[in-house]
């Protein structure tokens, strides 16, 4: 099923829902929709190496593509284990948290308010020195409505801290073997929580060969944080725009 949004030119499809796999179908699709409705050109918002590929192929020199951003591709049994001395920070750092005797657990559909409030905290602190963080709304919308996903695919978990939420984290399955990070966001006030939350989160992820979490949206120290984890590889994320002949 496709939901076709329209926001502010009613001749103008401005979202797709939900992301679509991108095959020969789907393209043909893609265009077929497009010229019924006399649009110039189309935007692929997140596009792969995979991706790039086909589309290349298919639109020719109709298309324009730009690298967007790279995401992090790690090896959750090595971050569920943390050997060796390049995990000697990290160790650190979910030390100095254990003191406080973190509970991690999944999340209740009673613990929704509790979480909303802590990410309205964490945009005091954090969010608002970024007005370019674009992933309030989304993430605010994960949350609300994590208990209407499937539980199969999507987990959701938090941090209690004296029976206080202090941390809330979200992953999916992609497929058999890669796994994904969408959400992650702690009380910034306790130093080693953002450690420990993606510690345990990779701990709940160890099935799988690996695990994408996602950017550093070009901030310093995100990218920091996520180099101490040590990825195992980066992955390519562009954006594609594509002129059609209509």
């Amino acid at each position: 099923m496709i939901f076709i949004h329209y926001l502010r030119n009613p001749d103008q499809i401005e979202l797709f829902f939900p992301p679509l796999i991108l095959n020969d179908v789907t393209i043909k699709q893609f265009n077929e929709i497009f010229k019924k409705i006399n649009q110039p050109n189309m935007r692929f918002l997140w596009v792969d190496e995979r991706d790039k590929k086909k589309l290349e192929n298919y639109f020719g020199n109709q298309i324009e593509i730009e690298k967007k951003s790279s995401e992090y591709i790690f090896d959750p049994k090595k971050n569920h284990s943390l050997e060796g001395s390049e995990f000697r920070d990290i160790r650190k750092k979910i030390n100095s948290v254990k003191k406080y005797q973190p509970q991690f657990s999944s999340l209740n559909p009673t613990d929704i308010p509790e979480v909303l409030d802590l990410l309205k905290n964490w945009r005091k602190l954090q969010g608002r020195k970024n007005s370019f963080l674009l992933d309030w709304g989304y993430t605010n919308s994960a949350v609300e409505n994590i208990f209407d996903l499937d539980s199969s695919i999507i987990k959701a978990w938090k941090v209690e801290i004296s029976s206080e939420i202090v941390a809330v984290g979200m992953a999916g399955k992609i497929n058999e073997e890669i796994a994904n990070m969408f959400i992650a966001k702690t009380n910034m006030n306790i130093k080693g929580l953002s450690e420990f939350l993606r510690w345990r989160m990779f701990c709940e992820l160890k099935e799988f060969s690996f695990v994408n979490d996602a950017s550093d949206l070009g901030l310093t120290g995100l990218r920091q944080h996520k180099m101490k984890f040590r990825p195992v590889a980066f992955q390519p994320i562009y954006t594609a725009n594509v002129i059609l002949t209509v």
